[in-house]
């Protein structure tokens, strides 16, 4: 599995005495956008609205939630 991860340029090694040392080659959230760009594209054709029509759906996501995600997007302003 490190080696995949390696080859994928996700971790970095180095050498400590006789053994490889790895470490993060991104950040958590680095990972976590790529993880979740992965998702969207494989299982709703690229769509964030589909995630969110379908987290709504499954009942994963309160109305609460959705209104502080509402006024993020608001604070943040038209970035896209």
């Amino acid at each position: 599995m490190l080696g995949v991860l390696l080859k994928k340029q996700r971790v970095r090694r180095s050498l400590s005495g006789r053994a490889y040392v790895y470490r993060p080659a991104i950040s958590r959230e680095g990972a976590m956008a790529g993880a979740l760009k992965d998702l969207v594209g494989r299982m709703f054709g690229g769509s964030g609205e589909a995630l969110l029509m379908s987290l709504i759906d499954t009942r994963q996501i309160s109305a609460e939630e959705i209104e502080r995600a509402a006024k993020l997007l608001e604070a943040r302003g038209d970035e896209t």
